[in-house]
């Protein structure tokens, strides 16, 4: 289970970091005016940290099916609070307490 755990905060991660990077040109002139620096720093860690993920979580469920849907399913539950706080968007419509709800169901599932 401690790797299962772990596997799940790489992925959290890797998707905090490529939020920002693929959205931080929105929210910051810096990385607006650095773009490609910021994609060289930021996308071989975001690559490492989706790989161990995938390798722990693989590793605990022996079930690659297992670590798609946790990366799929994190990245949803990482980018509506990250675009709420950015701009504003409200996670709570219909549609997006929904799809949080069934992202949550595919991490229960998973464990």
């Amino acid at each position: 289970m401690k790797y299962f755990l772990l596997g799940c905060l790489c992925l959290v991660l890797g998707q905090i970091i490529a939020w920002f990077q693929t959205n931080g040109l929105l929210i910051s002139e810096w990385i607006a005016n650095n773009l490609i620096l910021t994609c060289l720093v930021c996308g071989p860690v975001v690559a490492y940290f989706f790989a161990i993920g995938t390798k722990f979580v693989y590793g605990y469920t022996e079930a690659i099916f297992a670590a798609r849907f946790l990366g799929f399913a994190t990245g949803y539950l990482v980018f509506v609070p990250l675009a709420w706080i950015f701009f504003g968007e409200s996670p709570f419509t219909f549609k997006n307490i929904l799809s949080f709800g069934l992202c949550c169901t595919l991490i229960s599932i998973q464990l």
